[in-house]
């Protein structure tokens, strides 16, 4: 893939993907692209899940068509809960309704710190990008159903070399009088 972006959600993607339990059993069953699926009234979502987006970078130009930035990313960590949590139920069903912190902290220690490389054969097709993943900001969006939304905000730094001219020699152009 030409883009780095397209290239940074795939290599996020298989990031999260990798993330089993000790039964090998995959976290979250589904990771994909924020499409804006939890505006919709039934969304098409394997729950738990993961939604990856918010892309935004800011950049300064370095000259010769190269551009330095920042900027940040989201992913919406997906949950239905299994059972009530108020204080009135016995504690091992609250635990397992309040397991969404669990799954949040699993997708938090899996990014946050992480250099992200996608591997095509030898090369890193992330290469420019120049740090790592720090998470910025979490929160518990408010909902009128029973899927709870935990959003995380990662930021990262890269370079984008894509429109920098190939320099090399041209065959001169024959004249002939």
């Amino acid at each position: 893939m030409n883009s780095d972006n397209g290239n940074l959600y795939l290599a996020i993607q298989q990031r999260l993907e990798d993330q089993k339990d000790n039964t090998n059993k995959r976290y979250l069953p589904m990771v994909t692209a924020d499409m804006q699926q939890l505006n919709i009234d039934q969304p098409p979502l394997k729950f738990p899940c993961a939604l990856i987006g918010g892309f935004s970078f800011e950049y300064k130009q370095g000259g010769d068509l190269v551009r330095f930035g920042s900027g940040s990313l989201t992913i919406k960590v997906c949950f239905t809960p299994y059972s009530d949590v108020s204080n009135l139920k016995e504690i091992q069903f609250r635990e397992k309704g309040l397991n969404f912190f669990n799954l949040a902290q699993i997708v938090y220690l899996a990014l946050h710190g992480w250099h992200p490389a996608y591997m095509q054969g030898e090369t890193d097709l992330l290469g420019n990008v120049a740090g790592r993943l720090m998470c910025t900001r979490e929160r518990q969006l408010p909902r009128n159903d029973d899927i709870i939304v935990y959003e995380f905000t990662f930021t990262l730094s890269k370079d984008d070399y894509s429109a920098k001219p190939v320099k090399g020699t041209a065959p001169r152009p024959s004249f002939t009088l």
